[in-house]
């Protein structure tokens, strides 16, 4: 029924300004006269009838036309709110899901970060028991070379008392045969 009305409502709009193009509304008269003959125009083609129309019944086209463009312009309105409502919704969906995926990343991101840390941690103390073994070794080369001096000094020890024992014997057995 309402969507009747306005279709009967454009259509007089239609025809209103198929009058106004073809009705030449001079300088010196205002634009109520010009409404006025344009409602006339209109009112004699629906009527067949050439009576002027009150100014009461002008103003009720006036108010007419409002209403039409009013309808107009809630349905346009309408519209544009669904269209933006719609978008709202998608951009909403998107920024959800990219949410989602973000919070997603950052877990990886600290699960990467532990395990490099895990990773990092076993490798300095493999560092630490590196230098540790290489303090040892110094250490034990140390050790080696003081024990190495030590049999030096023994060896030649050795080698200079069991000379001075055959020096001895060799004496002894040198008496050992003049008394013999």
């Amino acid at each position: 029924m309402a969507a009747e009305k306005i279709a009967v409502k454009e259509l007089e709009v239609v025809k209103l300004k198929e009058v106004l193009r073809s009705c030449q509304v001079g300088d010196d008269k205002s634009e109520s006269s010009g409404s006025l003959v344009v409602y006339h125009e209109l009112r004699s083609e629906e009527n067949g009838s050439y009576e002027v129309s009150s100014k009461r019944e002008i103003e009720d086209f006036d108010m007419d036309e409002f209403l039409i463009k009013e309808g107009l312009c809630a349905v346009i309105f309408r519209e544009a709110v669904k269209d933006a409502q719609s978008q709202i919704s998608d951009l909403s969906t998107d920024y959800l899901q990219e949410n989602d995926n973000r919070v997603s990343l950052e877990l990886k991101v600290l699960e990467k970060t532990k395990e490099l840390d895990l990773i990092k941690g076993e490798l300095s103390d493999a560092v630490n028991q590196i230098e540790v073994d290489k303090v040892e070794i110094q250490n034990l080369k140390g050790h080696v070379g003081s024990q190495q001096a030590m049999l030096a000094k023994r060896s030649e020890e050795n080698e200079n008392r069991v000379s001075l024992e055959l020096k001895v014997l060799e004496k002894n057995q040198g008496i050992g045969l003049d008394k013999g």
